[in-house]
């Protein structure tokens, strides 16, 4: 078949998967001219990246005062006293979410165990479970076009074992990613509490996308629609979608522990009950708080830094403990957005090309450092062909890609990351919080690197300027964000405030390269319908084509350099040439 017929074939047959009707998809008009920000002032792009974060603040009362709020905690509450088993599932940003939430839920109970204040049921802290499509080797690089099928999301909850009351919370960014609406669709059938978490208008994937309607019209699903608008980047989900998400699921987990815990239990934990408008409010003050001069400031300071370390062929590290899993989410997460580099293995050392950012443990190695990051020992898929071929995918059977535990404990996320990479690193960036849970019970107790007194070193703290500093983050050149990070017994703020500084760094400094046009992600590499339908929406957007004549512009350039990293930029500048 050639590249028109494959074109006119996706045009014709897959209109299911072509979603520029969606907000999430949509162009934001605060950010239409992000790259000529950026060529003016770094600054500049970075309060217009901010801004747009604005949009989750004004969508927040609404959400947080709704009755599916109080559903979600009700429920939350109600598993963690019956000891049934909480599971969060999700694809790409929102798989690592999922994961994300798993682990803060988690170590909540086991850091308040320690404290002498018993879980409400033996086993809460351990009936935890964050699935992401394509098993946790996906929170490394995604399993391409796994997100195509909901056989797999259906296989991977199949796995949990789950049984009739226990809790799943299903979270899709756009509302239609096929592997999550099939994880959910199992989970309904076993008997299990489902909600569905998505931030698109419940009408209109009840009204364009099938596979949405199916699953959003089925009584026994309470859908939460956290709709707050187009992304700064757009298409790019892991912003603004995903930290709503974070928002709004962390706080009905907040909200839960509240109400399961005593006065006394909240005394011995030094915590104080919340009410539904403060987490609005929190957020509204971190917001504030990240768009005042001092903190642009730092921020457009690590943009260029970043920028020139880069453009130099080197290599940032970012070193983190309590919070490794929220810095490696958006490292990660650089990959399929700008088309960079992955992570690579221990057998790739000598040949893939090196990535430009890593994230490590500090002071750990090994295993060792997979199990602090996750809680847990990691959790691949063992998938073989005959299960590949039952669940319809006969294409993988073949050649199944690797997603086994084996294969996860590959890529290092321990302190040997520095060894490995220790010739091509200019910058190590030493990620530190102030005012975290377990600092309000032990005191500030972290661990020391081996790797904190070498030359280029840099310290990047979040929290009260006030706050008590050790000795490498009250340096001279470190980086400060003097950010109110309220506790709270999952540290949710430290976690929003991460993911956002993280999204606006990375972001900005692509921005800075010059990997962005307009506010398109011009990078991106088409590895899924979604994705293939997104690449061909930003060359009709630039060039001003039609969507089947851009859409043949890629079909072609597939064609004749299917593996390019830059497939979408190269058509674009070709369409600016001719």
């Amino acid at each position: 078949m050639g590249h028109r017929d494959e074109a006119r074939r996706f045009v014709e047959s897959e209109t299911q998967f072509q979603l520029g009707f969606l907000v999430t998809e949509s162009s934001h008009p605060l950010t239409r001219d992000l790259d000529l920000t950026f060529t003016r002032s770094t600054a500049d792009g970075v309060q217009q990246l901010l801004q747009v974060d604005q949009d989750i603040a004004k969508a927040c009362p609404a959400q947080i005062e709704s009755a599916e709020f109080l559903r979600l905690a009700n429920a939350l509450q109600n598993a963690a006293t019956k000891g049934r088993m909480i599971a969060f599932s999700g694809c790409g940003s929102t798989g690592r979410l999922a994961v994300l939430l798993e682990s803060m839920w988690r170590r909540f109970w086991r850091e308040a165990a320690t404290a002498g204040v018993s879980p409400p049921h033996p086993d809460t802290a351990d009936r935890v479970r964050g699935v992401i499509t394509g098993g946790d080797r996906a929170l490394i690089r995604s399993a391409e076009s796994f997100e195509d099928f909901q056989e797999f999301g259906r296989e991977q909850t199949r796995e949990l074992g789950l049984q009739e009351e226990d809790l799943f919370i299903a979270i899709s960014e756009g509302g239609e990613t096929s592997s999550v609406i099939g994880s959910a669709h199992e989970a309904v059938e076993r008997g299990c509490t489902v909600f569905f978490v998505y931030n698109n208008p419940t009408d209109l994937l009840i009204e364009r996308i099938e596979r949405s309607r199916e699953l959003i019209t089925d009584e026994r699903v309470t859908c939460i629609d956290l709709t707050t608008g187009p992304m700064a980047l757009s298409g790019s989900t892991r912003m603004q979608a995903t930290s709503a998400e974070l928002l709004f699921v962390g706080a009905a987990m907040e909200r839960a522990v509240y109400d399961t815990l005593t006065t006394e239990h909240l005394r011995l934990l030094g915590l104080e009950r919340k009410d539904v408008g403060d987490w609005c409010g929190d957020l509204r003050s971190v917001l504030t708080a990240l768009r005042s001069d001092a903190c642009v400031r730092v921020l457009a300071q690590i943009v260029e830094t970043e920028a020139s370390v880069y453009q130099r062929g080197r290599m940032v590290s970012y070193s983190a403990d309590r919070f490794l899993l929220d810095v490696f989410a958006d490292v990660t997460e650089r990959t399929p957005t700008f088309s960079i580099p992955p992570l690579k293995s221990l057998s790739q050392m000598s040949g893939a090309p090196n990535p430009w950012a890593v994230a490590y443990h500090r002071g750990l190695r090994g295993p060792d450092a997979w199990r602090a990051m996750l809680g847990r020992e990691p959790v691949g898929l063992e998938w073989t062909p005959d299960t590949y071929r039952r669940l319809g995918a006969g294409h993988l059977a073949a050649i199944p890609p690797p997603l086994d535990k084996k294969e996860i404990y590959g890529y290092p996320v321990g302190e040997e990351t520095v060894d490995l990479y220790r010739q091509s690193v200019d910058l190590i960036v030493r990620v530190s919080t102030e005012g975290c849970f377990a600092s309000t019970l032990h005191g500030a107790a972290r661990l020391d690197s081996e790797y904190e007194a070498e030359a280029g070193t840099r310290s990047l703290a979040f929290g009260d300027a006030t706050a008590a500093d050790s000795p490498r983050t009250a340096a001279p050149d470190a980086w400060r964000l003097p950010l109110p990070l309220p506790g709270s017994p999952i540290d949710l703020f430290h976690h929003l405030a991460i993911k956002l500084v993280f999204n606006t760094i990375s972001t900005a400094t692509m921005a800075r390269m010059g990997r962005i046009r307009g506010n398109w992600m011009v990078q991106v590499s088409p590895t899924n319908k979604k994705l293939i339908d997104r690449s061909i929406r930003i060359i009709a957007d630039i060039t001003g084509r039609d969507y089947a004549s851009a859409a043949e512009l890629l079909f072609r350039a597939r064609a004749e350099r299917a593996d390019a990293p830059s497939l979408v930029k190269d058509v674009l500048d070709q369409a600016q040439r001719d």
